[in-house]
C-alpha cells in the first residue's frame, strides 16, 4: 500500500487496477542528477494494468525514501518500452514487461522482455531519466503530448499498449537494445 495521494486518486477512480512494484530498487545520492528530487531516495520500477485479467502492462520509475516506512516520493511518466507480438499467440497483443534496473556512471539500464521472444534494455542518462519525473508528477493527471499517464490504463486492451507508441525524445539521451530469440532484431536501435 502507499499513502502517496497521486497513486490513491488513481486507485480510487480506476478499482479494478492493479498496480505493482518491482523487486529491485537502486539507492540513489547525486542531487545533481537528480533536480527533480535532490536529496538521496531509492530508484524502482511498477506496472500497472487494468485488471488482474489484462495482457496490457504500462511501466513507470518510481522514487522512494532511504528511510522508513520507505514513502513514494515520485512517479514518473510512462517509460517508453518498445514492445513485441508474442510469436506463440497469434493475434495477442503486443506487450512488454521490466525485468531488471541497474545505474552505473550516471546511466540507468532498464532492461525488459517483449512479448515473451525478446530481451531489451531502454538505456537513458540520470538526466533524461529525472526529465520523465519533472514531466508528470501526477500518474492519474491527464495525458501531455510529452508522456503518457497511467489515466490511460484502462485504453490499453483495446489497442497496442500505450508505451509502445510513447517515444523518448530521442538523441544521445534515450536508446534501445535488443535481442531477439528469434534471430531478427538484435542489436542496437534508437527510436
Amino acid at each position: 500500500t502507499s499513502d502517496f495521494a497521486p497513486l490513491l486518486r488513481l486507485k480510487r477512480a480506476n478499482p479494478s487496477l492493479v498496480i505493482r512494484g518491482s523487486g529491485e530498487a537502486v539507492f540513489i545520492n547525486d542531487t545533481k542528477a537528480t533536480p527533480s528530487l535532490p536529496k538521496p531516495h531509492y530508484l524502482a520500477t511498477l506496472h500497472m494494468k487494468a485488471s488482474d485479467k489484462s495482457d496490457a502492462y504500462v511501466h513507470f520509475a518510481y522514487r522512494f525514501s532511504p528511510e522508513p516506512p520507505f514513502n513514494i516520493l515520485q512517479i514518473s511518466s510512462q517509460l517508453p518500452l518498445l514492445a513485441a507480438q508474442p510469436i506463440e499467440k497469434s493475434g495477442a497483443a503486443a506487450f512488454a514487461f521490466v525485468s531488471g534496473l541497474a545505474v552505473v556512471n550516471r546511466t540507468v539500464v532498464i532492461s525488459y522482455g517483449a512479448g515473451d521472444r525478446d530481451s531489451r534494455a531502454l538505456v537513458m542518462t540520470m538526466d533524461r531519466l529525472d526529465e520523465l519525473f519533472s514531466l508528470e508528477s501526477d500518474p492519474s493527471a491527464p495525458q501531455r503530448a510529452s508522456g503518457t499517464s497511467a489515466a490511460n490504463i484502462s485504453t490499453a486492451d483495446e489497442s497496442a499498449s500505450s508505451a509502445d507508441k510513447a517515444a523518448p525524445d530521442g538523441g544521445d539521451h534515450t536508446s534501445h537494445a535488443m535481442n531477439s530469440s528469434n534471430g531478427a532484431g538484435a542489436g542496437g536501435e534508437t527510436p
